[in-house]
């Protein structure tokens, strides 16, 4: 089978060749350009082209958090503090910060940094930013522990951030990927929904164009106010199928692409031309329930699923060996992780046991929802046939990202297979998964658990390290036992890129930075 597989991606990737050769329209533009030839972008040496899974669903700084958006945000927004790759909190547009005392931190900010517009960032943006990106929700979690009412703006650079309590997370916090800085100007005069088709960051590159559908193109900004030492463009392609992203950075369609599956990395490793490379990430897969919706308001039916499911045959066929089965909600890179926390054992006697004492001794039909991913389709169709054998019949829906989305924002959803990568790496993201005050974006399952949001209110007034995890420890066992989340798979990031391509450094949130990625 293997065999027969690897003979097929041959022939296409040799058609794809054939077809590239043949193109007299297809021509290199030397002068830094992007040539364009059937509606693809061809790579020059001034023009980086990116291969990514789907496209963004806004460019709005402050808007939503799903990788697409994030990934091409990273290139142009900047927060007031960032993460390396080894997740190390740096400072960026913040120069320093100095705690006052355990709740009030004054941040310098950066002078002379200029959005793309034109206009100085200064301390007034910083904080309608940060109130911003919390009213929006989508960094709500994040920057909760923030008394927006007592924060000032000391002078144009000098910004004072006061917390309700004392929080130890709240500089790696900071780093959240929706708690970037925006011109409070243009937002005012343009309107809450102008960022999201028209970003205005400080970021080192800005927006060109953006072709829905097709790609976005980004040119770099010669007013940045650090050093880039990349291209002079980036063209970010929209290639939801994982096997057409390997083939294309295999023949040279993409320099780098992202999200490669763990079926085709054993091939990209044997392309002299091409490097996989591989990082255990933040990022935890999962199948959730809404909980707000029958059966599943009922934790026996949600356990009843889970002792249903063999994870690990799951992880082991669709995976093929990259990444961890899931053990928990948060991956074991994140600080905070519990060893101590089992997952519900496969065991389908017990889930039959389950659902007749929830009243579903019959079982029952649901849906299974899930987006344009290949790899998520494939464990809902593993998942489907694992429940029949319990009695549960399940319909599989495959959404669209955009609409998929939108509909777990409506509450439309049954269970549903989504991923969350805590893009902090620390353990206060259980406030932003689990926490009845927390929104859609990140509550998914809209869980409501008055004990569970105690111990997490409990858990962020903690400063001492060893305390702080033993309450998260606690929380993690309380909401595995409860089963919201069913975790399937703590994920590896890989990216094909090709040799040529030097300064990219993979990072652990799957949201690479560009900035210094050159051509040898």
């Amino acid at each position: 089978m293997k065999k027969t597989i690897k003979i097929l991606i041959f022939l296409l990737i040799l058609t794809l060749l054939i077809t590239a050769c043949s193109k007299g329209s297809d021509k290199v533009d030397t002068s830094g350009d992007v040539s364009q030839g059937e509606g693809q972008s061809v790579s020059t040496k001034n023009n980086l082209v990116v291969a990514m899974a789907s496209e963004p669903s806004t460019l709005d700084g402050n808007g939503k958090d799903d990788s697409a958006s994030v990934q091409v945000k990273t290139q142009i927004y900047e927060g007031l503090v960032t993460k390396e790759a080894n997740m190390e909190v740096l400072p960026l547009l913040a120069e320093s910060w100095e705690y006052e005392d355990d709740t009030t931190i004054i941040f310098k900010i950066r002078q002379g940094v200029k959005f793309h517009d034109g206009t100085e960032l200064k301390a007034s943006d910083v904080k309608f930013s940060l109130e911003r990106a919390y009213e929006m929700g989508f960094a709500a979690a994040n920057l909760s522990a923030i008394d927006f009412e007592k924060c000032e703006v000391i002078d144009d650079y000098t910004y004072k951030m006061v917390l309700k309590h004392p929080f130890a997370p709240i500089i790696s916090n900071l780093a959240a990927s929706s708690a970037v800085i925006v011109p409070q100007k243009v937002v005012e005069e343009k309107g809450e929904d102008y960022l999201s088709n028209n970003p205005i960051g400080t970021g080192p590159y800005k927006l060109k164009e953006w072709i829905q559908g097709d790609r976005i193109e980004l040119v770099k900004n010669e007013d940045y106010w650090g050093e880039v030492q990349g291209v002079d463009t980036i063209t970010m392609r929209f290639i939801s199928e994982a096997a057409n992203r390997a083939i294309e950075v295999e023949v040279g369609g993409v320099d780098i692409a992202y999200d490669i599956s763990a079926n085709d990395i054993e091939r990209l490793e044997e392309n002299p031309d091409v490097e996989a490379l591989r990082n255990m990430g933040l990022s935890t897969t999962y199948i959730g329930f809404n909980c707000q919706k029958e059966p599943f308001t009922d934790k026996k039916v949600r356990q009843a699923v889970a002792h249903a499911l063999d994870i690990e045959n799951i992880v082991k066929t669709v995976y093929f060996g990259t990444g961890t089965p899931g053990r928990n909600v948060l991956a074991p890179t994140v600080w905070g992780f519990s060893e101590k926390v089992k997952p519900l054992e496969y065991n389908p006697e017990k889930s039959k046991s389950l659902l007749k004492e929830a009243g579903y001794g019959d079982g029952f039909k649901t849906t299974i929802w899930v987006s344009d991913n290949q790899q998520r389709i494939d464990i809902a169709e593993i998942v489907q046939n694992q429940l029949r054998a319990v009695g549960i019949e399940c319909e599989v829906k495959i959404l669209e990202w955009g609409t998929f989305l939108e509909a777990l924002e409506k509450k439309e959803l049954d269970i549903y297979i989504l991923g969350n990568s805590v893009t902090s790496g620390d353990g206060d993201e259980l406030y932003y998964q689990f926490h009845s005050e927390s929104n859609y974006s990140g509550n998914t399952a809209y869980y409501r658990n008055p004990e569970v949001d105690a111990l997490i209110e409990e858990s962020r007034s903690l400063i001492d390290d060893e305390e702080r995890a033993k309450k998260l420890e606690e929380i993690q066992m309380l909401v595995i036992e409860e089963a919201p989340w069913i975790p399937v798979w703590h994920g590896e990031v890989v990216v094909g890129i090709r040799n040529n391509v030097k300064g990219f450094e993979i990072h652990p949130t799957g949201n690479h930075r560009l900035f210094n990625v050159y051509f040898e």
